[in-house]
């Protein structure tokens, strides 16, 4: 799946608007899968606002499928905001967001950010 391109990661993230975990979870993996260009970001950018326990699990175990994506880093803030008060953009890597869920009171999600870290440590 990994080489299905641009049309087809651009299907299945639409997916990521659906209000159903099973379905979010499903993309998130198919996501993972298919490894588009700017998949870290579309994973965090989702993580940040996921309330559900189980997508969040999918995504910080995909983020560790992810091989060389431990220094990626990841614009957080909007530039036009940014160029208004001539700010640096703030950033974050893989490895820094996985490090986070290390002390999440969600055991599961401490695993899995374990797990993840692990991998790309690995890799």
């Amino acid at each position: 799946m990994e080489h299905l391109g641009y049309e087809t990661a651009s299907i299945i993230q639409d997916y990521l608007d659906s209000n159903e975990p099973i379905i979010l979870e499903t993309a998130v993996d198919a996501l993972v899968q298919c490894r588009p260009s700017d998949i870290v970001e579309i994973l965090l950018d989702h993580l940040r606002q996921e309330r559900d326990v189980d997508v969040k699990y999918a995504i910080l175990k995909g983020l560790g499928e992810l091989k060389d994506s431990q220094q990626i880093v990841v614009i957080r803030s909007d530039f036009s905001e940014l160029n208004a008060a001539q700010q640096e953009p703030e950033t974050e890597t893989v490895s820094s967001v996985l490090m986070q869920y290390l002390e999440d009171e969600n055991e599961d999600l401490a695993i899995v950010s374990m797990k993840s870290l692990t991998q790309l440590k690995s890799s």
